[in-house]
């Protein structure tokens, strides 16, 4: 079994996605005008230094690019079998939904693989152009990076996640990913002192005792072991990671605040704008 049917190599659907793409693609161009950044000397850009539609849509080769509903909305798989037309007539090529074990992926608890297939198998096998959907993994509880049987046990439920989204047969791509922390206590992204990731500490936060690299090394570690889990159960899984790009430097963080960019999030910046360097 594979993540879904195989997408369409030419018909009508793969004519409308094109269609919204391009609709899309022209979105983006009046988001990266908007965003693009003064060139040297400080004057701001000109409408002629912007780039074009056509400068921004997919070109041949390119990447392929989808639409992808995600908001606060999260449906169940049964909720999309109930009226799959409320959700098929939207012009996604797939949705972001959650199952009952979603907050129990990363956490001390261990899952019920039957009642994921059982969960994820919900979904109708035939949902139209909406054929990349993804299974979310959300964050509630305090994880402890040293402790191992925390760990395999985390793996294990990644893996018992993948492997019951490619055994359904439904048209599922992967896992997303939404790895901010929604629980109470420490996070687990709290290397250090405070609230702002990537203070580190030797006392405090989620990696007490270790230094920076240390830490970073000990937290790579874990991903690479719970991908390995998830990939041996579905070697052709896609994972989709919400949190970053941010300022990784605490001292920078009233800025973006003051300038309306809360929670120094930047990634909408990273998707706008194109490449710069320099000192800043």
């Amino acid at each position: 079994m594979t993540g879904g049917p195989p997408a369409d190599q030419g018909g009508s659907a793969a004519r409308r996605r094109r269609a919204r793409l391009a609709a899309l693609a022209g979105g983006l161009a009046v988001t990266v005008a908007a965003c693009q950044p003064s060139p040297p000397g400080g004057q701001p850009s000109s409408p002629g230094d912007r780039p074009s539609s056509d400068q921004v849509r997919p070109g041949p080769g390119a990447v392929e690019r989808h639409l992808i509903k995600y908001g606060q909305d999260i449906p169940y798989p049964q909720e999309v079998a109930a009226d799959p037309a409320a959700y098929t007539r939207l012009p996604f090529d797939g949705i972001v939904l959650r199952v009952p074990a979603s907050v129990d992926i990363f956490s001390p608890r261990a899952v019920d693989g039957s009642a994921l297939l059982r969960d994820v198998s919900e979904l109708p096998a035939d949902l139209g152009d909406l054929e990349r959907n993804w299974v979310r993994i959300a964050m509630l509880d305090e994880l402890d990076w040293s402790d191992d049987a925390l760990w395999d046990g985390i793996a294990a439920n990644s893996a018992a996640l993948a492997e019951a989204m490619r055994e359904s047969g439904d048209p599922y791509v992967g896992v997303w990913f939404d790895n901010e922390f929604y629980g109470e206590g420490s996070s687990p992204w709290n290397y250090g002192e405070g609230h702002d990731p990537w203070t580190f500490s030797a006392t405090d936060g989620a990696t007490p005792g270790l230094q920076p690299e240390e830490a970073r090394d000990l937290v790579r570690r874990r991903g690479a072991q719970v991908m390995a889990a998830m990939a041996d159960a579905w070697p052709g899984l896609e994972v989709m990671v919400l949190f970053g790009p941010w300022f990784s430097a605490p001292a920078s963080s009233p800025g973006p605040a003051e300038a309306g960019l809360h929670w120094n999030d930047l990634a909408w910046v990273a998707e706008s704008t194109p490449p710069t360097t320099g000192p800043g």
